[in-house]
């Protein structure tokens, strides 16, 4: 028997290498020689240094991805900023003015203007014009001490202070309310 089978007739399934060594050495020893030497002293090996290699690198791998997260982040931020400013950038909500230049107006016999004439407002949102869905509501109170109370129109006959209120339904300027001030003065109380 050679051997292989000898080893295989063992049935051993592991060996370690110094094992085999000797078997074989005590077999044949002219042809094998076996020492056993004094194992070596080694360093413990230390798994907290492994994770803590593992930690630094991807520390430094993380904080790349999280720095080139953060400028990609401010690149797009500034980049739509400016895309919607050049978008949107006849987008607006004012009042038309009077021929004086002034968006306020004074009515009375001694005025430049004797009626009212509801110039409106003009409301151009996310590129589409929706003047028309402008809405016109007015208030009037007779002097600052009152309240001011809600009117169907400006009377030209009665004296006080006039608000013309302009408000859109659209989103851009859902929260935007104008204000023309409409004073009607030089009319006598025929009271």
């Amino acid at each position: 028997m050679d051997d292989k089978e000898a080893m295989k007739a063992t049935k051993v399934s592991k060996k370690y290498r110094y094992q085999r060594d000797a078997e074989k050495a005590a077999k044949h020893p002219r042809t094998y020689s076996y020492q056993k030497t004094e194992i070596s002293k080694k360093k413990k090996y230390s798994y907290e240094k492994d994770l803590e290699r593992l930690a630094k690198k991807s520390y430094k791998k993380l904080g790349l991805g999280i720095a080139l997260a953060v400028i990609f982040l401010i690149v797009g931020a500034v980049g739509g900023f400016f895309a919607m400013k050049y978008a949107f950038k006849n987008d607006t909500f004012y009042m038309l003015a009077y021929e004086n230049g002034e968006v306020d107006i004074t009515i009375g016999a001694d005025e430049e203007y004797q009626l009212y004439h509801e110039l409106g407002a003009k409301c151009i949102s996310f590129g589409k014009n929706t003047s028309s869905e402008v809405e016109i509501t007015y208030y009037y109170r007779a002097d600052l001490s009152e309240d001011k109370v809600q009117v169907e129109e400006v009377d030209e006959n009665k004296a006080g202070m006039y608000y013309a209120v302009y408000t859109t339904k659209s989103p851009r300027y859902k929260t935007v309310t104008l204000i023309r001030n409409i004073y009607v003065t030089g009319v006598e109380d025929n009271g």
